[in-house]
């Protein structure tokens, strides 16, 4: 669950660039949404139960590589 408070700030902060006053309130919706989706979409899709954790886990590595890798680049 810590991937969602990181990677929902992040993906706000780069479309809300200018306007830091409306980062709070946009990160809080996007971070319901997106913990409510990785609930939901491995229910509907396998029909099976998996725990939100290994969801967000699945969806936050491969962002937090990404991000890793784009800061990496924008230094070099």
């Amino acid at each position: 669950m810590g991937f969602v408070a990181l990677v929902v700030t992040h993906v706000v902060r780069r479309a809300l660039r200018p306007d830091d006053r409306q980062i709070l309130h946009f990160a809080t919706l996007g971070g319901v949404g997106l913990a409510l989706l990785a609930d939901t979409l491995p229910r509907a899709v396998l029909v099976t139960d998996i725990s939100l954790g290994i969801t967000m886990a699945q969806i936050g590595s491969p962002f937090f590589i990404w991000l890793a890798n784009a800061r990496s680049e924008a230094n070099a």
